[in-house]
């Protein structure tokens, strides 16, 4: 089991015709390496007043990706990569992550609303490499 170092701690603050804002965020995340498989999950809280003080933040993706994703309001995020080494040549790997508003009854805008205060992503990836 590996730490990554110790946690994260990001703000942003926002002095603004006469009112003054400070958003924050707090990542942990965790690495288990345990042959064939490779664990990394991120656990993030997020309280941010409004869209204006909203955060970026780096989360990792399936291999040869990543996101940059941007968060506000108050909310919990959890994300887990698996990595599944199933022979020399074949990988599978899959990323769940989900995210919890605790001040919204529904997430998006327009055509991409969704009545709920959490979304989930799964996402999955099979390689195979013959090199």
């Amino acid at each position: 089991l590996k730490w990554s170092p110790p946690s994260r701690f990001s703000t942003h603050y926002l002095n603004k015709d006469f009112t003054q804002q400070v958003g924050l965020m707090i990542l942990q995340d965790i690495q288990l390496n345990q042959h064939p498989f490779q664990f990394y999950t991120r656990i993030a809280y997020i309280h941010t007043p409004s869209y204006d003080t909203r955060i970026y933040a780096y989360e990792q993706g399936l291999p040869n990706s990543f996101g940059l994703l941007s968060f506000f309001g108050k909310a919990i995020r959890i994300a887990t990569v698996i990595d599944w080494k199933i022979h020399k040549n074949l990988q599978l790997s899959t990323k769940i992550g989900r995210i919890h508003y605790y001040d919204r009854k529904e997430i998006g805008s327009g055509t991409d609303v969704i009545a709920s205060n959490h979304k989930t992503d799964l996402s999955l990836q099979l390689i195979y490499q013959n090199l």
